[in-house]
């Protein structure tokens, strides 16, 4: 069995998978369920700023949907396959115990989870903005306020904060955090959101250089779909908020481009969690651990211990001890790749391609469909019930390669007496 533990923010955890803030831990019997499931850790749901008086205990009713993830507005089927599903949500608001609540509410998942699991607290993430004479982070410091009470009790091991308005001047997050660490003791962490609206390395370096604790990327993002014939939506009249497994390449990206530039902070990936693999994914980029929020949702607790055991199996197949060696093992490719890309004059400026198309002729069903409108060079042709590339044309740019079902074209290093022959009869 490997070793699935890991090390963050001074903090240790059993394991690697993290319980993201949503409904799910909103009340005592979710969080104790995601603790017997085996979470290493859980956030509760963002506390409820008071200024939003009863409006902010108002839900969508409902306020989520499950839907195909290809076309948002159509109902998911089970035939399109789990990794096709999704999970969009109309404008949320926060935890329903709010401010007044909160600490009792806290105490209790305390006596009920005991520490078998990490809690994290979570302030309101601004996303819909306080009023115009309300600072904004007059609402993170009325939560600190709050969060002080419930670690004095023992509740609480870490906070989270997200950053969710795209409005919120980021210039005055760094004196927020100062603020939490001149008051707490345990870790301090953000969760970056939309990753779509800001720089995402220059957010991550400007928290890392503020001094918080680890940062999580990212929550849900604003998103907009819908049937060009009868204008339907997945919410009457509202944007909606998405997170699928679609979305797991960008947050593999945001995290490798983070670590390549020098961000030490733990980071958790989210984002679309969908599948074990992008758990696999997400460390393999840079991550130290993983939040997973509306997969739980979707399918419950069960598949936590699922994902675990499956994972541990994957790591053991692969001879590997502990789940830290994985983390960050995709760098070095990619910076190599980065760095030792081949690099040609095109061929329309009288270059010579170092590689040549082949064409296996038996597998060569003549079919045209996929390799003769690929081809923007217009370099293939049918001839005698098969396909012909013309060298003279072909960029080996690579497109009909990947697009032909059947791997009838492939590409090889031309030898020297090749590239002069290709000189002599192209005149480069």
């Amino acid at each position: 069995m490997a070793d699935l533990s890991v090390k963050y923010a001074g903090m240790d955890f059993k394991n690697f998978l993290v319980g993201g803030s949503g409904p799910s831990y909103d009340t005592v019997e979710g969080c104790k369920a995601g603790a017997d499931a085996g979470l290493a850790a859980f956030v509760l749901k963002s506390m409820t700023p008071a200024f939003l008086g009863r409006a902010g205990y108002q839900h969508a009713v409902p306020r989520f949907k499950t839907v195909n993830r290809l076309q948002p507005y159509r109902r998911w089927q089970p035939e399109l396959g789990e990794e096709n599903m999704d999970i969009l949500s109309a404008g949320e608001v926060g935890s329903v115990w709010g401010e007044e609540g909160y600490i009792e509410f806290a105490h209790k998942v305390r006596q009920a989870v005991g520490h078998r699991a990490k809690i994290g607290i979570s302030t309101f993430g601004i996303e819909f903005g306080p009023p115009r004479d309300f600072p904004p982070e007059e609402v993170y410091y009325r939560h600190f306020e709050v969060m002080k009470e419930i670690l004095a009790n023992g509740d609480a091991d870490f906070i989270e904060m997200p950053l969710a308005n795209i409005c919120f001047d980021l210039m005055d997050m760094p004196k927020v955090i100062k603020k939490a660490k001149s008051m707490f003791a345990v870790p301090v962490t953000i969760k970056l959101s939309d990753p779509f609206f800001f720089p995402v390395v220059e957010r991550a370096k400007l928290m890392q250089n503020a001094g918080v604790d680890a940062l999580t990327l990212f929550d849900c993002s604003m998103v907009l779909d819908f049937d060009i014939e009868t204008k339907q939506v997945p919410f009457r009249d509202t944007w909606h908020y998405a997170a699928s497994g679609s979305t797991i390449p960008l947050v593999n990206a945001c995290i490798a481009q983070c670590r390549l530039a020098g961000v030490t902070l733990p980071i958790t990936g989210s984002f679309g969690v969908w599948e074990w693999p992008h758990v696999i994914k997400l460390i393999m980029s840079g991550a130290d651990a993983v939040q997973m929020c509306r997969k739980v949702m979707v399918r419950g607790f069960g598949v936590v211990p699922e994902w675990l055991e499956t994972i541990n199996k994957w790591l053991d197949d692969h001879n590997i001890k502990s789940i830290t060696e994985l983390k960050g093992s995709i760098l070095e490719r990619l910076d190599a790749r980065y760095r030792r890309m081949v690099r040609e004059e095109p061929l329309e400026r009288g270059g010579v391609p170092s590689l040549k198309p082949v064409v296996d002729l038996a597998r060569c069903q003549g079919c045209t469909h996929w390799c003769l409108p690929s081809c923007g060079y217009f370099a293939i042709r049918a001839k005698d019930g098969k396909i012909e590339i013309d060298e003279g044309k072909c960029a080996v740019c690579g497109t009909c390669e990947g697009t032909c079902p059947f791997g009838v074209i492939s590409y090889q290093p031309r030898t020297p007496q090749e590239t002069e022959a290709f000189r002599q009869r192209y005149r480069r």
